[in-house]
This record gives C-alpha cells, structure tokens and sequence, in this order.
C-alpha cells in the first residue's frame, strides 16, 4: 500500500484542478493501481514558496500497486508540469496517521501554558499606576 501526496499550485481553477487529478488518477490506474482512496486536503498556505506561489491545492491518493511500478508512476508524475510538488511513500500497516476528516488544531485551539492560564491583575487607571510607581520609587535601593 501506497500514498500519494500532490500539490497543484493555485493559478488553476476548480474545473481544472478537476481534470488535474483526474490526470493523475489516470496515471495510477495506467500502472496497474489500484486506488484506495482519495483525499482533497483544500487550499492551504505553503510553508515555502513553490513555483513562485504561496498557496496550493493539496492532495492525498492511498493506492495500492506493485513495488517495480512506484518507479514509473514517479517518472510520469515528474514529468506532469500541472503539479508543483509530489511524494509517493510506502503506508506501513497499522499506521495511523492524520487524516483530513479530523480535526487539525490551529493556533487559536492551542493549549495555554501555566502563565497564560494564571489569573490576571485587574486593569489599574491613571491615577492608581502612578501611585503604584511612587511607591516603588520611593524604595530605597538594595
């Protein structure tokens, strides 16, 4: 069992990113793979620039073939200019990975530590901040 992993870059539209996978289910099956399922992983943002653009449409293909086709798939899928980047690697049974129906955690849902956590002093005015700094000022220094 295999797993594909594409990127086709943004300057495409919908319809044509369509007949892009379409592209590259064809390229499987061509070779004697059999797919397993197909997952779109949308737009995302890029941790590098590929190709000149930030933003990529993601896919994940899990397929099924034999070990001396991988190399022909991979040659055939260099040489699709419609996908920026791509890796075919080999599942390994039992594996459990991260797959697109669950829920990622963005930033906002990270977890707090302790000190973001910790209760906060309520907001002072102006006139008790000033106090406040008087009377530190006026500790003799140590």
């Amino acid at each position: 069992m295999y797993e594909l992993f594409y990127i086709v870059p943004t300057k495409y539209t919908e319809d044509e990113v369509g007949t892009i996978c379409e592209k590259v289910k064809s390229v499987l099956t061509k070779n004697n793979a059999k797919l397993a399922t197909e997952d779109n992983l949308g737009k995302r943002k890029l941790a590098y620039a590929v190709s000149k653009f930030k933003f990529g449409h993601e896919f994940l293909i899990s397929f099924d073939a034999e070990r001396a086709t991988v190399p022909e798939i991979n040659r055939e899928l260099n040489l699709t200019d419609e996908i920026s980047r791509h890796l075919i690697s080999r599942k390994v049974e039992g594996a459990r990975g991260l797959r697109p129906e669950e829920k990622r955690r963005t930033r906002k849902e990270e977890p707090k530590t302790a000190a973001a956590a910790a209760p906060r002093a309520p907001a002072l005015s102006e006139k008790e901040l000033d106090k406040e700094i008087e009377k530190i000022l006026e500790q003799p220094l140590t």
